[in-house]
């Protein structure tokens, strides 16, 4: 191998830190936990090779060792394979065919990927490199060390004298150090995740994360054998039994997740962790149920994880065989997949339709626009150009010529999608489709109508549409946009597309976005080149049912019009989000930079929320997202929608990962939740958000596959693979992770819960569903969005520790609900048809929504009240803790659900006149009176599905003197969603 060797010395490298890994004694070890369900349960006679699997391909031999790279978007160019042939222990890439492999260097000590990008230690230890990409060619980034290791979070290397740890290029603090970085003192062992690094003490005694953005270590656990990472995963195996655990960031808490292995792998991109059993006769991977692995693979001696396929080598004659998993995931609602084939600079739009498609618009590289739609996953169209394509023939076709670097809008506004999109010529121009009907302008003939002729749109626009309900699907068109010497313009235009105002200008302005609350008021947000952020407000003048083109729109009442200031003298914002009108009140984000003290002169940096309230003086309202360490230049850039009455944000983060969080209206003290990654994709611009209901469009059958259902959809660009575009059914890849975390879905086998519900070893009984990320039932969505309805301080445990207890009650069983406890989940089983019931899990069929699912899981939240039903426990201290509510205010509650319960279902004190029981909702002939828990489940119901219909019962009952549903409303009101109100499907009612 062609290393230049130098001497050179990691230990000579500058040192940032001398922190150590020491000994905490005192720390909880990893627990030793009793084997529930065996991690490899199959007998040793039924194991086969990995050759005899379907899914292997034997892909070259012998070889030694195996390093796998990735870059998103690709998974074909941007997934790489590197191993080393015997007996030389030359290194070679992959070139995608069986048996076609190109030699780029010699041998090395270790080989390690950070992404797809190649490292090597040299063989004696002296030196680290780096491969360039060209066969042969490899540059020296550091001296000597005793090892190293690489994943997303960088490379790392131990000195070969200290075992110190250090850092290449390290994301440090506020910024990227060049060269050698020590982040702390020797360990046992190293493990590299997507943002955290782990060590484990020499003496194994304690597991250590390293949070870049603090420049700390902090112990997350006791001893272990080993720690392995990958994604934002993090393992370890228990020193005595071998068993392996997983931990969970968010409880900081270890569970048992498996027994031994020979070997451990882990994809560096999701995390997923695959097994070699103890015997080598067996290839597993863990299913994400604790306990639960699927097997994958016979016989192998070592394997090696690399999304999205996993790599092994065969006894005897170490021939390298590839399990290949790409089908599986191009299929899969959780991962991003093509479009089809279009090159293009910027992130496309995306939207649902009335005609029950989901459409993608694109901008090609040379100006043209295309579109392209689908009815399921995995079935777009080919792109069609919007308007006539350019002629190749001696007289040239007119055609439209958008921007190549501007992205377009798309806006669905009633039956009809309106796009937009910035012209060649600096001009704005619309095309609408309505139905099924091709794409069209307001100008007979024309598929491109141009709204303005100036010329001076010169950079990202947006537009709002607003609407009087009475005139037919007249409206105005508000937009925004970037214009010249470095100025926000506004214009309006009629229904027609005529121009209908004056231009107004912000000066000193960067870019600006628009939004409407779709009839009288439109308000922007507005960057400058200052420290601030403008909020303007224009509202409609005279009555709301008038003639729009006859109308002007004036700057909004008092207290409308505000600003944002960035922390400090030398604070500045960047990267507006779209403004979104949302309960009440319209929505803006932004990325913001400020000093963090007055003596370090180091930046901290936040995404941050804003809301307006029309109508009321600005009261400041301000909650941050998440804060955050740029790289270089890069800030964060969000994007908003309204989902389901849910105010939904997907987001580019500094290191360019999607990410998502929403705003947990149901909780006003802690309202953004989320910041995971999504599915790893990368991009270097804002996301692009739409939403689809497609359940209307859908037939008993089609709840039976995968399929889109109520869901939110992304779309991004990556330009640094030639404009490749990918999307992804966003709101399932936020759902099934958290639905993992709490459920085990399992498909039936009858579609009656008798007698499979006894036993689950009955030959008809539920079968266990090992993959979520490839189900792709929309059922999945109505099942995660339950999550939603609760605060998140109540549902993001309810569930999972309800099976806790009824399983260390030991009254279940089923086999669903197996020790150890703290193992087990929330068994969701799916029927094709039937009814709904509870009998050791809940049983619901696919069909169902999430009003219709939360009546069975409304038992399990009922239950962590300690809501029993009638003549049974009251509530404990364990049931306050669980729930984090008062002892004191759950007594009250048994008290106040379980006054005038009768099995009968009987009014107590009368009926109103449409037959409801005073004191309750009357559901299904007041089904809700029969129990103390279905009077709470009910009550709930409808609080955050119809508060309307709610409160007008509440109404009726005190018209007759009668407060019993009253005070169930305000219970529910002050303990559970802490003063949020509801209207109709979990819109929130804010002041």
């Amino acid at each position: 191998m062609p290393y230049k060797l130098s001497g050179k010395r990691i230990n000579q490298l500058r040192t940032l830190s001398v922190l150590t890994l020491k000994r905490i004694n005192q720390l909880r070890t990893l627990s030793v936990l009793t084997l529930g369900i065996l991690f490899l349960s199959f007998p040793v006679a039924t194991k086969s090779s990995v050759s005899s699997q379907s899914l292997w391909g034997q892909i070259w031999g012998p070889v030694g060792t195996v390093a796998i790279g990735w870059k998103f978007p690709d998974t074909e160019k941007g997934h790489v394979v590197y191993a080393t042939k015997l007996p030389e222990g030359d290194i070679y890439v992959y070139n995608g065919s069986p048996g076609s492999w190109t030699k780029i260097g010699g041998p090395a000590k270790k080989f390690v990927t950070v992404g797809n990008i190649l490292y090597a230690l040299s063989p004696d230890g002296s030196g680290v490199y780096q491969y360039t990409g060209a066969p042969g060619q490899w540059t020296q980034v550091g001296g000597a060390a005793g090892e190293i290791y690489g994943g997303l979070a960088g490379l790392f290397a131990t000195n070969p004298q200290t075992g110190d740890i250090n850092a290449y290029n390290c994301g440090c603090g506020s910024s990227i150090l060049p060269g050698w970085t020590k982040l702390g003192g020797p360990g046992k062992i190293f493990a590299v995740g997507a943002e955290y690094l782990y060590g484990l003490s020499p003496d194994g005694s304690v597991v250590w994360q390293f949070d870049f953005a603090t420049m700390r270590w902090a112990a997350v656990g006791g001893a272990a054998a080993s720690i392995y990472a990958g994604g934002n995963k993090l393992y370890a195996t228990n020193p005595q039994s071998g068993d392996v655990l997983e931990y969970n960031h968010e409880t900081g808490q270890w569970m048992k997740i498996g027994g031994p292995g020979k070997m451990f792998a882990v994809d560096q991109v999701t995390g997923d962790l695959y097994g070699l059993s103890p015997d080598a006769s067996a290839v597993y991977k863990y299913t994400g149920t604790p306990n639960q692995w699927m097997n994958v693979g016979g016989a192998a001696t070592s394997i090696y994880a690399g999304w999205p396929n996993l790599y092994a080598t065969s006894p005897a004659t170490l021939n390298l065989w590839r399990w290949d998993n790409s089908q599986a995931y191009a299929h899969s609602q959780t991962a991003w997949t093509k479009l089809p084939p279009i090159t293009s600079n910027v992130t496309p739009a995306v939207s649902g339709h009335s005609d029950g498609r989901v459409y993608t618009v694109a901008v090609a590289f040379n100006g043209l626009m295309a579109y392209s739609s689908t009815v399921a996953p995995g079935s777009w169209d080919a792109w069609q150009t919007i308007g006539p394509a350019p002629s190749t023939g001696p007289t040239l076709t007119p055609a439209f010529y958008a921007d190549p670097d501007t992205s377009p809008v798309l806006i669905r506004f009633g039956d009809v999608l309106y796009l937009f999109a910035r012209g060649r010529d600096n001009n704005l121009y619309a095309s609408f489709k309505a139905g099924n009907n091709d794409w069209a302008s307001w100008k007979s003939g024309v598929t491109w109508q141009s709204l303005t002729s100036d010329g001076r749109v010169r950079g990202r626009f947006d537009v709002a549409l607003t609407a009087p309900g009475d005139f037919g699907g007249n409206f105005d068109i508000h937009v925004l946009y970037a214009s010249e010497s470095n100025s926000v313009e506004y214009r309006r235009f009629d229904f027609f597309g005529n121009p209908v105002s004056a231009t107004e200008k912000w000066s000193n302005g960067v870019e600006g976005t628009i939004g409407t609350d779709g009839a009288n008021q439109v308000w922007m947000a507005i960057r400058t080149n200052g420290r601030q952020v403008l909020i303007e407000a224009k509202t409609r003048n005279g009555p709301a049912f008038t003639n729009p083109s006859q109308l002007g729109w004036a700057l909004g009442s008092s207290g409308s019009v505000t600003s944002r200031l960035a922390d400090g003298p030398q604070g500045a914002f960047f990267n507006i989000s779209n403004v979104v009108y949302f309960a009440g009140a319209f929505h803006v984000a932004y990325a913001v930079k400020y000093l963090c003290d007055d003596v370090s002169g180091r930046y901290c940096h936040d995404l941050a929320h804003t809301r307006i309230r029309p109508g009321k003086p600005d009261d400041g309202y301000v909650r941050f997202i998440t804060d955050y360490t740029p790289q270089g230049t890069e800030h964060p850039q969000a994007e908003l929608i309204v989902y389901r009455n849910k105010l939904v944000m997907a987001y580019r983060d500094h290191q360019g990962w999607i990410r998502y969080a929403y705003w947990d209206s149901a909780d006003p003290t802690t309202p953004w939740v989320g910041r995971e990654i999504i599915a790893w994709a990368s991009t270097q611009q804002r996301p692009g958000l739409g939403a689809l209901n497609r359940r209307p469009f859908l037939s008993g059958n089609d709840y039976a596959t995968s399929n889109f259902g109520d869901d939110l959809f992304a779309v991004v660009n990556d330009s640094r693979t030639n404009g490749l575009l990918w999307f992804i059914n966003f709101s399932r890849g936020i759902f099934i992770p958290q639905i993992g975390e709490q459920f085990a879905l399992y498909n039936s086998n009858s579609d009656g819960m008798n007698p499979v519900c006894r036993d689950q070893n009955d030959p008809f009984a539920p079968t266990l569903e090992s993959n979520l990320s490839q189900d792709g039932r929309p059922f999945l969505t109505e099942l995660g969005y339950n999550l939603w309805t609760l605060p998140h301080w109540l549902a993001g445990r309810t569930f999972k520790d309800a099976t806790e207890l009824g399983c260390q009650a030991g009254t279940n069983t089923s086999g669903r609900f197996d020790p150890p406890c703290d193992a087990v989940k929330y068994p969701v089983i799916i029927m094709s048809g039937g009814g709904i019931g509870i009998c050791s899990g809940i049983w619901q069929t696919r069909q169902d929504d999430y009003k219709r699912i939360w009546e069975e899981l409304g038992h399990a939240t009922a239950g962590i009240l300690g809501l029993s039903d009638n003549n049974s426990q009251a509530p404990t201290q364990t049931n306050a803790s669980l729930s984090k509510i008062p002892l004191s205010a759950l007594s009250q509650a048994f008290n106040l659900f379980g006054q005038r319960v009768r099995g009968d279902r009987s009014c107590t004190v009368g009926a109103a006149s449409s037959g409801r029981c005073r004191g309750f909702t009357g559901i299904a002939g007041n089904y809700d009176v029969g129990t103390r828990q279905h009077s709470f489940i009910y009550t709930a119901y409808y609080y955050f599905s119809d508060g309307d219909q709610l409160r007008q019962w509440v109404q009726e009952d005190l018209q007759n003197g009668d407060m019993l549903l009253q005070d169930k409303y305000n219970w529910i009101k002050q303990n559970i969603f802490k003063g949020i109100e509801f209207r109709r499907d979990n819109e929130p009612l804010i002041d």
